[in-house]
């Protein structure tokens, strides 16, 4: 019986392939899963040489680990100890090559190698590695042939035994790259010698990233306990790049550091692990720096921070905001409102830290109300701990509503287990300002609503179509209430949400 005609057609097959790389497939990024696929694929690779071709592109498009590449090596070899059993260094197996490879093992890995679009090294590869010999070895060689001229993401784990410039040979006439890398454990808590032979060689690495990559996009970098000067500074010979994202452990961003950045002409997002400090060189104009700027992301903010001015920033966000009192985050809203006028979305997650303030709540709004300048602000998301002594009413609502007319996300919260806390006592009043005020407001999160059935009951004067979809107040919204409200004022609302 022969084969159905469709299975000769290579892109009917591809989409077969293609199948095992789906999400419907890879739902569960299991180990079981990724057997499965590698499994299925290199025995359709094996079945006929009608899919074999399909078959083999679509195995090695995202191969798990640089290790398995190199085993397509038959002389790869792993070092053993003098009791015969597998040598082990700090819990990595370590390979290496002999001294002559034949040309048919290295022409039989660039045949598969060609394929590999994505390199997940450092989630596979995190217990293996080569010999300082050998990766010295790997790098010559691909000086000369470029090992994945396909490649469109790479991560990887660098350390110290490897060439600084083996990242740029394997990178070697790759276009539109996205990296991301990861310093070893050697780079967590290093003394002063292995710090300084980190920074050395962050920067030749960088170096040769630059001169082998025609146009690398995104960056990341995952340095441990290093300093944010072994990197930063170097970023700016990346002129292609549009997403930078730095890491780290030790230290903040030092403002004069980024001088560099702030020229570079495509660069779009930047996000630190960590705070900026320190001020712009002198002579260095901030608000004409950062021409491309849209998404900036800051781990931290205390008292030593620092910002500059981005008139293109769109979306600022600080995930652990140390608060210190109503005052000084007034000034600190301030200080964002004019570096930021227009700012589209504002994300912020608030702690308590050396409070100077009285123990008397705050209006929310009169404490962020400097950022009311900001009337192109679309999504604001604002958490903070229960020891902050904040208060949301219904004129804050009202305040915000007012303020911000653009909302599409608004999102207030109290991260507190105490559910009669009650800093939260906006009602019906302020929904129905940002009904009225706010007709793109999509999703709405608060801690409370004091919402009563007889409230609702009465405002049939005031009903109102608007767009609201997805509501979510844990306390006081009972699921009567809110098929009131779907019913009287948000037709679009979620009921079940």
């Amino acid at each position: 019986m022969s084969a159905h005609p469709a299975l000769f057609m290579v892109d009917v097959l591809s989409e077969i392939f293609e199948w095992y790389d789906s999400r419907v497939f890879m739902d569960e990024f299991s180990v079981t899963r990724l057997s499965e696929r590698t499994t299925t694929l290199a025995q359709s690779a094996r079945v006929c040489k009608s899919f074999h071709q399909a078959a083999i592109r679509v195995l090695w498009r995202s191969p798990h680990g640089f290790f398995p590449v190199l085993k397509l090596l038959p002389s790869l070899r792993q070092v053993v100890g003098v009791d015969g059993k597998p040598f082990a260094d700090g819990g990595y197996e370590i390979y290496y090559f002999p001294a002559d490879i034949p040309q048919s093992e290295w022409d039989r890995m660039l045949q598969h190698s060609f394929y590999v679009e994505t390199l997940q090294a450092w989630e596979y590869d995190r217990g293996a590695t080569l010999t300082p010999t050998s990766w010295s070895t790997l790098d010559r060689f691909a000086k000369v042939h470029r090992i994945f001229p396909n490649m469109r993401w790479i991560n990887w784990s660098v350390e110290l035994s490897q060439p600084p410039s083996i990242l740029g040979s394997l990178c070697e006439g790759t276009t539109g790259l996205r990296g991301t890398f990861h310093c070893d454990s050697t780079a967590n808590s290093p003394d002063e010698h292995t710090r300084v032979l980190w920074h050395s060689h962050l920067e030749r690495l960088l170096a040769a990233i630059c001169s082998h990559t025609s146009r690398l996009l995104s960056l990341r970098f995952d340095i441990g306990d290093l300093s944010p000067s072994a990197v930063v500074p170097q970023i700016p010979a990346l002129a292609s790049l549009l997403e930078f994202t730095l890491s780290s452990g030790h230290g903040s961003v030092d403002l004069s550091h980024m001088q560099g950045l702030a020229s570079m002409p495509a660069l779009d997002t930047i996000s630190f692990s960590s705070t900026v400090t320190g001020a712009f060189p002198v002579g260095l104009d901030p608000s004409d720096s950062f021409r491309s700027l849209e998404d900036l992301s800051l781990g931290q903010w205390d008292a030593n921070s620092a910002i500059f001015s981005c008139p293109s920033l769109k979306r600022f966000g600080i995930t652990d905001y140390a608060y210190r009192g109503a005052h000084i985050l007034r000034g600190h809203c301030k200080t964002w409102a004019d570096s930021f006028p227009r700012l589209e979305k504002f994300t912020c997650y608030m702690r308590t830290a050396n409070l100077e303030d009285d123990d008397r709540r705050h209006s929310f709004s009169s404490v962020i109300d400097p950022l009311f300048s900001l009337c192109t602000l679309q999504h604001v998301a604002v958490s903070y701990s229960t020891f902050i002594p904040f208060s949301v009413e219904d004129a804050d609502i009202v305040n915000i509503s007012e303020a911000w007319p653009s909302l599409v996300h608004l999102d207030i919260y109290e991260a507190s287990l105490d559910t009669d806390y009650p800093s939260c006592t906006a009602g019906l009043p302020g929904l129905l300002a940002l009904a009225r005020n706010c007709p793109h407001l999509t999703t709405l999160s608060l801690r409370r609503l004091s919402i009563h059935p007889e409230d609702l009951s009465t405002t049939s004067a005031e009903s109102v179509d608007h767009g609201l979809q997805q509501l979510t107040v844990p306390h006081g919204i009972t699921d009567d209430i809110r098929k009131l409200l779907a019913s009287r004022m948000f037709p679009h609302l979620q009921v079940n949400g």
